[in-house]
């Protein structure tokens, strides 16, 4: 389980609101299926993605991709490369959980909920960039063109 990714506890509060969550469902979540688990990992690497240049500024702080290229003895660039192809490597767990039955055995409601968490993970932190901490700068302008702009079709 992925301790400091929030899927799950961003998940867990907005079942109560589905109508159709069970105790089932609760139990299926609980369980760590590997469509939670890929959604999490998608959320947190691109989060270290994001972060890693303001984080880099904080001193020594334990941010995931500096401990990686300790860990592993490999330079800044390889670290953020294994990151980006861990997050390619999520999307294609969660993708073939999506497609296949093992998914479904909660609710289609819940599994779109994870898929929709990784959807906005990626917006948020798209091009290695802070999303959250720098709305203004990344997120704004793709709301903007998205609502206040829209390509009229």
């Amino acid at each position: 389980m992925m301790i400091t990714s929030c899927v799950y506890v961003i998940l867990s509060s907005t079942i109560p609101g589905v109508k159709s969550a069970s105790q089932e469902t609760i139990d299926w979540l609980m369980g760590e299926p590997k469509i939670a688990a890929a959604a999490a990992k998608i959320g947190r690497y691109l989060n270290d993605l994001g972060s890693y240049e303001r984080e880099s500024k904080g001193g020594n702080l334990p941010i995931a991709v500096r401990c990686y290229t300790k860990q592993y003895a490999v330079s800044k660039e390889e670290a953020l490369d294994k990151f980006v192809e861990l997050v390619e490597d999520a999307w294609k767990d969660l993708n073939t959980e999506w497609i296949t039955e093992t998914s479904i055995l909660a609710t289609d409601i819940v599994s779109e909920q994870l898929l929709n968490y990784a959807r906005v993970s990626e917006v948020t932190y798209q091009n290695c960039q802070d999303g959250v901490t720098n709305p203004e700068r990344y997120t704004t302008p793709q709301l903007v063109a998205l609502f206040v702009d829209p390509i009229l079709i």
